[in-house]
């Protein structure tokens, strides 16, 4: 019974967001072609949200208004969109197809236009109900960071690039885009909050976006925006082991406080005063279950290494089965030191070598420190398959089947508030204006084949989204119905006949040579359109139950 409740909530929690996504999408498409038909004088006979059967319908005047029991799309029947019917000449008044040319294009590109539009007012009720943005903090860097060794470390704030304020992770990056590759920055510690100025050199990368338009970016060396999470490394023997911390425990409080980032522990853990106990409340995954527990340390050391609490970069938290880890017996929690007597610090170390194995080797000879005692694994790589998150294709590298216990958390985010309304209309009008050219790049790069046809998603997936950004909030949801609204618009204005922007197409032809095409014409182009259509829907299925079963 709880299982068949189970079900059906999660069935809820699924059908409504999608139901309210999609249900407000095509009313606005159709609105507009409604609107404009209704404008130019033109009859519109059926107003329907969905496809097929009429579940609900509703006639006022001579519009029948509907909702149809197929929910993926709807339509605005016009009197005399139908090139084969004859039309009597007291009727042409009224008639789609006997409208002046300009004015059936109109009609066609104000469907997609209302979804354009909607998108901006949607981002201007996201401004206005407050706008959550990460903030210039660094959340993690590297050990050879040439940052790190002018003092500045995860936590710190970017307060100025060059001549200019950020507020942002955003604004911050567009000004050392900006920079050329060398400028001035403020920094303010962590959390001290001392400011320091330094002159930096930047280095230029791969833009990590592929729906960007620049293909590379500038960047602090060694930094990243997400920051590590506060999961800990206990060695064997030590301080917190002895207390009762163990390998893979994530800290939640010390002392009362509140922490979710590594740096946060750090600072939490030496702000305890040396006469006081730390008290910290831990989360430990027990038998797949998640538990809370409390450690108390009763030590005046508030160094983390004589402690025993460490980064989990190098612990094994998985193992693949049947994987050469597995088979070279490797464990959970096991610490990997070294590979081929190379001294390893974090995780990327570790990774990169791996990927860089060369099959003409013989292998690779692990470090590993296994409680107390350092052994030697000595195992093979073998070319794994994996998703690129960025882009969603698929690629192959050489790995072992492992997986670290350390983890990444959500940065430090603030909520922003429009200042004025000039600042408002600003707002909204640059995120429009973003996700319409990172839409537009997405078509691009699949055409590049620098993005996955595997990333197309249909109905399933964006159900999937709607109820996810449902959970999350208000803002989350009203942004990814305006992000996908932009692809709606987008997408019906591609120049394949039965979409808009095929009749856009057709229409724009005939202002040019003054006549409509023939009917044998118009006819094959449907047929194209309607198979290019059809094949568009089933492949995006195709991908939607290929994730759902795991087959991608």
């Amino acid at each position: 019974m709880d299982t068949l409740i189970s079900l059906v909530q999660q069935s809820f929690e699924f059908v409504i967001p999608l139901i309210i996504l999609l249900g407000a999408l095509i009313f606005i498409h159709e609105l507009g072609h409604f609107l404009v038909a209704k404008y130019y004088g033109v009859r519109v006979e059926t107003f329907s949200l969905g496809f097929g059967k009429k579940i609900l319908k509703y006639k006022h005047g001579d519009t029948t208004y509907c909702i149809s029991a197929i929910p993926f799309g709807g339509y605005v029947k016009m009197f005399g969109d139908d090139p084969n019917v004859e039309i009597s000449e007291e009727e042409k008044s009224y008639s789609f197809l006997h409208k002046p040319v300009g004015q059936r294009i109109a009609v066609v590109v104000a469907g997609p236009l209302m979804n354009l539009f909607f998108a901006f007012f949607l981002f201007m009720a996201i401004a206005i109900l407050g706008d959550k943005k990460p903030l210039p903090i660094i959340g993690s860097i590297q050990p050879d960071s040439p940052i790190l060794q002018l003092g500045i470390d995860a936590g710190d704030k970017v307060v100025k690039v060059g001549n200019k304020n950020v507020k942002t992770w955003k604004e911050m990056q567009e000004e050392l885009n900006a920079s050329g590759g060398s400028t001035s920055i403020i920094f303010e510690t962590y959390p001290e909050k001392e400011s320091r100025i330094l002159s930096v050199d930047l280095i230029k990368k791969k833009n990590p976006n592929p729906l960007d338009t620049t293909r590379e970016i500038y960047a602090l060396p060694g930094v990243d925006m997400t920051p590590i999470a506060s999961k800990i490394g206990v060695p064997e023997g030590s301080i917190a082991a002895t207390a009762g911390l163990k390998i893979d425990d994530r800290i939640l409080q010390v002392n009362g406080n509140t922490i979710e980032r590594w740096y946060e522990l750090e600072s939490a853990i030496q702000n305890v005063p040396a006469d006081q106990a730390l008290e910290l409340k831990v989360e430990r995954l027990v038998d797949g279950k998640v538990q809370l527990t409390n450690v108390s340390i009763d030590k005046s050391t508030r160094d983390l290494a004589s402690l025993g609490i460490e980064r989990p970069d190098l612990y094994i938290g998985l193992i693949a089965e049947d994987s050469p880890a597995a088979k070279a017996g490797l464990k959970i929690n096991d610490k990997i030191l070294s590979i081929n007597g190379e001294e390893l610090y974090v995780w990327n170390d570790l990774s990169e070598k791996i990927r860089a194995f060369d099959k003409t080797e013989d292998g690779l000879q692990l470090k590993v420190l296994r409680g107390t005692e350092e052994i030697n694994v000595a195992l093979a790589p073998e070319k794994m398959k994996s998703t690129n998150p960025s882009n969603g294709k698929v690629e192959y590298h050489y790995k072992i089947g492992i997986g670290p216990v350390l983890a990444m958390t959500a940065p430090k985010t603030a909520v922003f508030y429009p200042a004025s309304f000039t600042d408002l209309i600003k707002t909204a009008s640059s995120e429009t204006s973003y996700w319409t050219v990172a839409t537009l790049m997405g078509f691009v790069r699949l055409v590049q084949n620098e993005v996955s046809a595997r990333s197309i998603g249909g109905p399933i997936m964006i159900g999937q989204i709607a109820s996810e950004s449902f959970k999350i909030g208000i803002n989350a949801f009203l942004k990814i119905m305006a992000i996908i609204s932009i692809n709606l618009f987008i997408l019906n204005l591609l120049p394949i006949p039965v979409l808009d922007g095929g009749h856009l197409v057709f229409f724009t032809i005939e202002a040019i040579k003054g006549s409509p095409l023939s009917m044998s014409k118009l006819e094959k182009a449907q047929q194209v359109g309607l198979f290019l259509l059809l094949f568009l829907m089933v492949f995006a299925l195709f991908n939607d139950f290929s994730r759902v079963f795991g087959f991608i």
